[in-house]
């Protein structure tokens, strides 16, 4: 089975701006799994981007990633999948059909594809050609609200033998409002041999049970239920096995200490592959992620967004870790 040498049932799906290798590599601490990165431009890297090419760089602890690339050109993308595959701890390549982002659509990337089916099935056949490992692809159910067009797409995806697609049970245009719809998942699910990847509304432990039970996916996606809780791979894949052995389930103590340890032990990391300001700025959205429900930490985060010193930072969550 393709994914047999994983032992993680869900996957860290693509984020822009989170996916970073300091963020991927406390995701790994808690399951092994297969860990996207952030989307990456076919442009950008065909016209030889350096930004872009740190954004796939694989981290010291880190045996293997996923990159998803994005983009609507097919030149662009054949290339950039042909070179970016090719990289020894590249173990997966994915193509953004999902993303609902305007300034991503409005260039007819993301989601937008989606909307013609030609493309898909050019892209798809094309890069197919150039790509010998797994190579998948990520949609979403729909563009337009109430409009089901994922039934069509999977099929032309299943034609030119993409190896697995993962489905994110909202429409484009619905952004993250609302539920995420897993019916239609299930429904596509039976419609293809290609194996689908369950994504949307994983933010709890029991969450993945749920959505894997309901729409028959033997594996799911998280997105942002990882923010701030990288160890909800541990929880997840723990819960799951408990529930299949019907065993009961008693969750890992997550307490206030545990979870400073962890955001500390996350800034040291970002502070090894960023240059300071740089890993400050980008720290803050983890630091309100992580300390998100804590006692008092509303004066601490407040402080931390308004510093520059990291040294300074950690010191504070050092006493905070303690208080």
């Amino acid at each position: 089975m393709l994914y047999s040498k994983f032992n993680s049932k869900f996957i860290l799906s693509p984020m822009a701006g989170v996916n970073n290798i300091a963020f991927r590599e406390m995701c790994g601490k808690f399951h092994d799994g297969i860990n996207f990165t952030e989307m990456v431009s076919s442009t950008a890297f065909f016209f030889k981007s350096e930004k872009t090419e740190k954004i796939f760089e694989k981290g010291d602890d880190e045996k293997e990633v996923g990159v998803q690339i994005f983009g609507s050109n097919v030149e662009h993308l054949v290339y950039t999948a042909k070179v970016i595959s090719e990289l020894d701890y590249v173990s997966i390549l994915d193509i953004n059909m999902g993303c609902p982002a305007s300034k991503i659509i409005k260039n007819g990337d993301g989601s937008a594809l989606t909307l013609d089916l030609n493309k898909v099935d050019e892209i798809t056949y094309e890069i197919r050609k150039v790509v010998n490992k797994p190579f998948s692809v990520k949609i979403r159910i729909g563009y337009y609200e109430n409009v089901i067009n994922c039934f069509d797409v999977i099929k032309i995806l299943e034609k030119n033998g993409v190896d697995f697609i993962t489905i994110h049970g909202r429409f484009a245009k619905q952004m993250y409002k609302g539920n995420s719809n897993w019916d239609v998942i299930k429904e596509a699910r039976t419609l293809v041999k290609t194996p689908i990847i369950a994504n949307g509304d994983i933010f709890d432990y029991d969450d993945g049970f749920k959505i894997l039970e309901h729409t028959g996916c033997s594996f799911g996606a998280v997105a942002r239920g990882a923010q701030g809780r990288p160890w909800i791979f541990e929880d997840l894949n723990l819960y799951l096995e408990a529930k299949r052995e019907n065993k009961e389930y008693i969750p890992k103590e997550r307490s206030h200490k545990f979870v400073v340890e962890n955001l500390i032990e996350h800034y040291k990391k970002a502070l090894k592959y960023d240059e300071e300001k740089k890993c400050v700025l980008e720290m803050r959205k983890h630091v309100g992620w992580y300390l998100k429900g804590l006692n008092n930490c509303m004066d601490l985060k407040k402080k931390i967004y308004t510093m520059l010193d990291a040294q300074e930072i950690l010191n504070l969550l050092e006493e905070y870790k303690n208080a």
